[in-house]
């Protein structure tokens, strides 16, 4: 039995089209206008543009009508432009608003014009972005997510923290916030104070206009709020510490990457400092540089679920980090702990892992499954690290490990080692299988991922 396809009921053409890929859809379209003006919709829903000259290029051969589909668009504006513009575009709030100097944030301005509906938006920027976007921001009122990444060195072309920041609180109903690399904006008087004396010198965009409304720290002002991720990017502004910061985001995901030009002391202290003020409604925490001693009562994070370190926190944080964590949960347990390390540092950081479960309180330990992830180099600590085929361990590495698993079964914790490289494998003391080896608590898993 045969059908004619212009005489189904829509409810069927839909029912067909959600089981076709965009490749599938594209020659679809062409068949009748009917089947364009469905396929369209769901072609352009998730977009991704590639470089400035694709951006270009769509804005001059995709209709404006279609921009009202998009829900997911994914940005970068790498690549050359006409030798006649300019390449950087102004940075600091008082530059000019000129549109000749800025074409790659006149095109996505341009192009946001078109995306009424947009949900989700990615932007890789490169040659920084001109504050003058901004406004542009405040009639999605669909967007929910936002990452802007620099994808240059900041020493070369910063993005600036006013215009992020400016962008960020002009989204209506925003929850997901994640930035990476983005420049500290300053007063010249704040850079050459006292505060900024007693460290190394960091990348800096100066402004004489600059103020504390467009700084990092109000972020955590933004009520609709509920995960930020900051990588790659000084956060040790001193009005997170400040009592006139007013925090009213309920945070439920946070991630603190490490910040490349400071050292991980630095990074610890403001990453402390940040957590401090993340609230109580916080559930999953990344953190790529630990955090020091802190005062007691000074985090309170009752309803912490799970905590992930990367790669990047020093061994010799781990104690100081894991007991601030368990005294902020306390009296209730947090569930899975990640721990990420390098295999060059893997005797550090189990010896240090070990101590720590050993001075565990005697009523057991705050965290229910640690999970340690072992892997050849660093990766970004923005995604959880892959791993390793494991080999065989050498005998000091096994006993180690087995150290490892009685201080954690002593402390009625379950541990589990994932990945391994060369030199690093399965635990010798157990029989070999093809995927993995165990005992009642202990496990060395061979591929696996966070």
């Amino acid at each position: 039995m045969s059908f004619n396809w212009t005489e189904l009921p829509a409810e069927l053409h839909l029912a067909v089209l959600d089981h076709l890929d965009v490749e599938s859809l594209l020659p679809f379209s062409t068949v009748s206008k009917d089947s364009r003006s469905l396929a369209v919709p769901r072609i352009f829903r998730t977009v991704t543009i590639r470089s400035f000259d694709g951006l270009q290029a769509f804005l001059s051969t995709v209709p404006v009508s279609y921009g009202r589909f998009i829900h997911e668009l994914d940005v970068c504006t790498t690549g050359s432009i006409l030798p006649c513009q300019n390449t950087t575009e102004p940075l600091a709030s008082s530059s000019g608003s000129g549109a000749a100097g800025s074409p790659r944030t006149d095109a996505l301005i341009d192009l946001l014009s078109r995306t009424p509906r947009l949900q989700r938006l990615t932007l890789r920027l490169s040659e920084g972005l001109h504050p003058k976007i901004a406004p542009s921001f405040e009639t999605l009122d669909d967007l929910i997510s936002l990452k802007i990444e620099n994808c240059d060195d900041e020493e070369k072309a910063p993005l600036s923290e006013s215009t992020v920041t400016a962008v960020a609180l002009a989204v209506p109903k925003l929850e997901e916030l994640s930035l990476t690399r983005i420049t500290r904006t300053m007063h010249p008087d704040e850079y050459a104070s006292s505060y900024t004396s007693s460290y190394d010198l960091f990348p800096a965009i100066l402004d004489e206009q600059a103020t504390s409304t467009h700084r990092l720290p109000a972020l955590l002002t933004i009520p609709t709020l509920r995960h930020l991720a900051i990588h790659d990017t000084h956060l040790g502004d001193p009005l997170f510490t400040s009592p006139d910061l007013t925090t009213t985001s309920k945070l439920e995901h946070l991630e603190l990457g490490a910040y490349t030009h400071a050292s991980p002391e630095q990074n610890a202290e403001w990453h402390g400092h940040l957590l401090e003020r993340a609230g109580p409604h916080l559930t999953h925490l990344t953190l790529g540089a630990g955090i020091p001693p802190l005062p007691t009562g000074a985090l309170h994070l009752p309803k912490l679920f799970s905590a992930r370190l990367t790669s990047s926190v020093s061994p010799l944080l781990i104690p100081s980090t894991l007991g601030s964590l368990a005294q902020a949960s306390a009296p209730l347990q947090i569930h899975t702990l990640d721990m990420e390390c390098l295999a060059i540092d893997f005797e550090d950081v189990v010896d240090e892992l070990a101590m720590y479960m050993d001075s565990a309180p005697e009523e057991g330990c705050t965290f229910v499954d640690v999970r340690v992830h072992i892997a050849e180099c660093e990766e970004s600590d923005e995604v959880p690290m892959d791993v390793d085929v494991p080999r065989e361990l050498d005998d000091e590495n096994s006993r180690r490990l087995r150290g490892l698993e009685d201080a954690c079964v002593r402390a009625g914790a379950r541990v589990t080692v994932v990945g391994a490289t060369a030199s690093l494998g399965v635990v010798p003391t157990a029989p070999s299988r093809p995927i993995e080896v165990a005992t009642d608590e202990f496990v060395v898993v061979k591929l696996a991922s966070i």
